[in-house]
């Protein structure tokens, strides 16, 4: 009775939604979903189970919200690869770089939650493959055109990144091998560089470019998490804010 009679209040401020779900962004990326008890999430965010509710009707909810917050996040890399003051190698590797920086921090139990038990979770993540496939072949197809890459089919190439990603990104592989998510992407870079770039640039070289790209403030991360001061913390018939 007392969940019917918080959800009649419900909160549906997008913004406030988004900023609690940022802040536990990081937890979940670190230690799954299943491994983060209500207690933990409502005294990570200073909050009562009341206020969560509030804005919340489920866990579920927020691990739903959480995962469309980095997929956001990569996706806003997007424009990278339109930017005409850069090379075409510099634009794939600054894209490459804001990839990184935001998947560093996935663990392979936050994979495993979603892949065995948050299914609409684990094929939201294969859908969004789909869709950086299609924007890596548009983006391939123009800088083969403009002979910046060496001439082989856009597809191609744009099949083969997505699959290996997707493979990377998959917690049996990553367990099973014992490689992290860094390592993994680092050696596709070597790989890709090697065998796809028109120029003599070591695979070192590269490497440290990505690197630099990564360490530049410019780009968006985790470790930047709003500020909650408005937030309402509900004790009993109390309304406080947070300081």
């Amino acid at each position: 009775m007392g969940r019917k009679a918080i959800a009649k209040e419900r909160v549906l401020d997008p913004q406030m939604r988004q900023e609690m779900a940022f802040r536990l962004l990081p937890l979940f990326m670190s230690r799954g979903f299943r491994r983060v008890t209500m207690n933990e999430i409502t005294r990570q965010l200073g909050i009562s189970k009341a206020t969560f509710y509030q804005h919340f009707e489920s866990q579920d909810e927020l691990y739903a919200l959480s995962i469309e917050l980095l997929l956001k996040q990569i996706g806003d890399a997007k424009p990278i690869l339109k930017e005409k003051s850069l090379s075409y190698e510099d634009r794939f590797l600054h894209l490459f770089a804001i990839v990184l920086k935001q998947v560093l921090g996935l663990s392979p139990i936050l994979l495993e939650d979603m892949k065995y038990h948050y299914p609409d979770l684990w094929q939201r993540l294969q859908d969004y493959y789909v869709e950086w496939e299609n924007t890596l072949a548009e983006f391939f197809k123009e800088a083969m055109e403009q002979q910046a890459f060496r001439d082989v089919h856009p597809a191609i190439v744009s099949r083969l990144i997505t699959v290996v990603l997707r493979e990377f990104l998959n917690p049996e592989f990553l367990t099973q091998n014992q490689i992290t998510v860094e390592q993994a992407f680092t050696d596709l870079l070597h790989i890709l560089g090697e065998g796809f770039f028109l120029t003599e640039t070591e695979p070192e070289s590269l490497k440290e470019k990505v690197r630099n790209i990564i360490a530049s403030s410019l780009l968006p991360n985790f470790s930047e998490i709003p500020n909650l001061s408005g937030l309402s913390i509900v004790k009993g018939d109390e309304h406080e804010k947070m300081d």
